[in-house]
């Protein structure tokens, strides 16, 4: 198993979860980690994926939920006339997660970043909804 398709599996399974959020929030660690051990993992096996790194997808969902504040202000830094609350929760949630690990894992190319962002996009959203997290992410990307 490839390091490329662990981590894919990983943000499929951190989205998941951190999607769920923005109907049922939590308050603290163990709310969070007790909220992702009961998110189903992905039934879709027309990926064949194998199963998510749980420690990247672990560090996934709480650096997002513990950073979420900091992350929509970078949204709406990169956002031109769009209130961040008026995104809808999948938009929000890929912007949030591909923003974090812009920041937090230099190791990783933008390219990768927003690739995996728009496959999520592709999956979870409308097309509309691709173009625009791809311009959100160039900018930031152009200011990495």
């Amino acid at each position: 198993m490839s390091l490329k398709v662990s981590r894919t599996a990983a943000r499929v399974r951190a989205f998941q979860v951190l999607y769920s959020l923005q109907f049922t929030p939590v308050s603290s660690a163990e709310e969070l980690k007790l909220a992702a051990e009961q998110v189903p993992e992905d039934a879709d096996e027309s990926t064949g994926l194998p199963a998510p790194s749980p420690d990247f997808a672990w560090e996934m969902i709480k650096g997002v939920w513990a950073n979420e504040a900091a992350l929509d202000a970078a949204i709406a830094d990169y956002s031109r006339n769009w209130r961040v609350n008026r995104l809808g929760k999948v938009e929000r949630t890929v912007l949030r997660l591909a923003l974090y690990e812009m920041k937090n894992h230099p190791d990783v190319p933008s390219r990768v970043i927003i690739s995996e962002a728009l496959n999520l996009a592709a999956r979870f959203a409308n097309d509309q909804a691709r173009h625009f997290i791809n311009g959100i992410l160039d900018a930031a990307a152009q200011s990495r």
